[in-house]
């Protein structure tokens, strides 16, 4: 692999340094084999995860190419332990697919960005990420025509948007609430 003597870090002194060459070369060929998520589980227990996802997306060739890795950082980030940057990385895979019209796999992504931002410890901050996620993944359900799960993922956060007083996301909440009653409700007659 060519750039992976670029990804050893002298903070590490060489003593987790193969752990970072064994994931560059894994990202290089653009797939993740199960011994390579081996490795960069390895490497979250050392505490290394979020400098090693880091320094992969940067010394990444293809520059175009790292929308595609998004998703397998999110994965190697949750299954680290790291939640907020598996978050964040599925928030990013779920947009790139959006406006890639692949919208079944951005609801994937979306869900499992829910789930992370849901483990977290709950505070201002990261319930209004929570408002934005779920907001985020009932535009995707309402775009498939899925209005029963758009309404769904937004009904639990209303009273959270007015306790917080984040009146931002409610227009789009609303939407989704009255879109299952004009699409589903009316027809269920």
């Amino acid at each position: 692999v060519r750039d992976a003597d670029a990804l050893a870090s002298p903070r590490l002194d060489g003593k987790h340094a193969h752990l970072e060459r064994a994931a560059a070369a894994v990202l290089e060929q653009g797939r993740v084999a199960q011994p390579a998520h081996d490795v960069l589980v390895d490497a979250a227990r050392f505490g290394g995860v979020e400098q090693l996802g880091l320094r992969l997306a940067a010394v990444d060739p293809h520059a175009e190419a790292l929308d595609e890795r998004y998703a397998a950082l999110a994965e190697h980030f949750r299954e680290g332990g790291d939640y907020a940057k598996a978050a964040v990385y599925f928030h990013r895979a779920a947009l790139k697919a959006g406006q890639a019209s692949m919208h079944k796999e951005a609801v994937g992504f979306a869900v499992k960005e829910v789930d992370c931002i849901e483990t977290l410890p709950q505070s201002e901050e990261v319930q209004r990420k929570l408002i934005d996620a779920r907001t985020a993944l009932s535009s995707y359900y309402t775009n498939l025509g899925y209005h029963t799960d758009a309404a769904d993922t937004v009904t639990p956060i209303v009273d959270l948007c007015h306790t917080l007083g984040y009146r931002e996301r409610l227009p789009r909440i609303y939407f989704a609430l009255a879109d299952k009653i004009a699409f589903c409700e009316r027809y269920d007659e």
